[in-house]
C-alpha cells in the first residue's frame, strides 16, 4: 500500500515538474519572440535614419504610429504593452516592461531641432550636441528625422522631439532676431525670455529649456552672432584682450532677462592704412546682466 502511494506521489511530482518546466519554456520562448519584435522596431528606426544619412541632399522622414499616414509606421504597442524610445547620438534604446534592446546608427546624429538654421560652425554644432545629448518619447508620439546641409559643416542628420517645435519657432523667429538685430550696427536691446522657459547664453548660442507641460525638460538652441558674455567698458581692444576676457567669462550666462549690446571695437593691434581710425574695427556682440 505504501509503495503504491509512494509511486503515485512520485508520478504526481514528476508531472508537476514537467508542467512547470513546460510553462517556463513557453515563457522563455514568448520572451524571446517579444525581444525579437522589440529589436525589429528599434532596427526599423535606425534603418530609416541610416538611409536618410546616406543622402547627399536635404530630405526628411516622419515616424508615425498611424499606418494611414505617410512615413515610417511604427506599432503603438508590442503585444499590447506600450514602450519608450530613448535616443542618443549613436543609438536608440527601446524600453518595454523592464526589458531593453538597442540599435545603432551608422553615423552620429544630432538630437536637436535645426529649425531655420542654415549655417553653423563645428564649434557651435559640438556645443549644441554636448548640451542636447539625449531625449525620450513614449510610443504613440510622432517624431521626425531631417537631413540638412549646413554651411560650414556639410550635411547633418537630426532626429528631434515633436514638442520642441513651438520653442524652436520662438527662438528662430523672435529671440535670435532680437539679439542679432538684423545687422551689427552699434546699439543695445533688453532681452526677456518668457517664464515658461529657462534660458542659458553661451558664446555664439542661446539655449532655452521648457519648464511646463510637454516641453518640460526639453531644450532647443539658436545660433547667434553674440559671442562675448561680459559687459564692455571700452571701444578699443586687442584680439588677445578679447580672448582673455572671454576665457574669464566662459558662460553659460543663466538668466531670462539680460542685455545684448553691439559695439564697434577698434582693434589696436591691427593697423589699417585705409581705415579712418588707422586700425581695423569689427562689430562685436556682448550679452550680460
Amino acid at each position: 500500500m505504501l509503495d503504491w502511494i509512494s509511486s503515485k506521489v512520485a508520478v504526481t511530482v514528476a508531472g508537476f515538474a514537467i508542467l512547470v518546466s513546460s510553462i517556463g519554456m513557453l515563457f522563455v520562448i514568448q520572451l524571446g519572440y517579444e525581444n525579437i519584435e522589440m529589436r525589429n522596431v528599434a532596427d526599423e528606426i535606425t534603418h530609416a535614419v541610416n538611409q536618410l544619412s546616406s543622402v547627399a541632399g536635404n530630405a526628411s522622414v516622419n515616424f508615425t504610429f498611424d499606418p494611414g499616414q505617410v512615413g515610417v509606421s511604427l506599432p503603438r504597442s508590442i503585444r499590447r504593452v506600450h514602450y519608450t524610445l530613448e535616443f542618443h547620438r549613436n543609438l536608440v534604446f527601446l524600453h518595454r516592461g523592464g526589458v531593453t534592446v538597442s540599435s545603432r546608427f551608422s553615423e552620429n546624429i544630432h538630437l536637436w531641432n535645426p529649425g531655420t538654421t542654415r549655417a553653423a560652425t563645428h564649434e557651435q554644432i559640438a556645443t549644441a550636441d554636448e548640451i542636447i545629448d539625449e531625449w525620450s518619447i513614449p510610443s504613440g508620439r510622432e517624431f521626425k528625422a531631417v537631413r540638412r546641409y549646413m554651411e560650414g559643416t556639410g550635411y547633418l542628420t537630426f532626429v528631434y522631439h515633436p514638442s520642441t517645435e513651438v520653442m524652436q519657432r520662438y527662438v528662430d523667429e523672435q529671440l535670435v532676431p532680437q539679439m542679432d538685430r538684423g545687422d551689427t550696427s552699434p546699439g543695445s536691446t533688453q532681452v526677456a525670455v518668457p517664464a515658461t522657459y529657462r534660458a542659458k547664453m553661451y558664446s555664439g548660442m542661446i539655449v532655452i529649456e521648457g519648464t511646463q507641460g510637454d516641453e518640460a525638460g526639453l531644450a532647443v538652441r539658436g545660433f547667434t552672432e553674440v559671442t562675448h558674455l561680459w559687459r564692455p567698458t571700452s571701444l578699443e581692444d586687442t584680439a588677445a584682450g578679447l580672448e582673455t576676457k572671454d576665457q574669464a567669462n566662459p558662460g553659460p550666462l543663466e538668466a531670462n532677462a539680460f542685455k545684448v549690446e553691439w559695439r564697434i571695437i577698434r582693434r589696436t593691434d591691427e593697423p589699417c592704412e585705409s581705415c579712418e581710425s588707422g586700425f581695423r574695427a569689427t562689430p562685436e556682440g556682448f550679452a550680460y546682466r
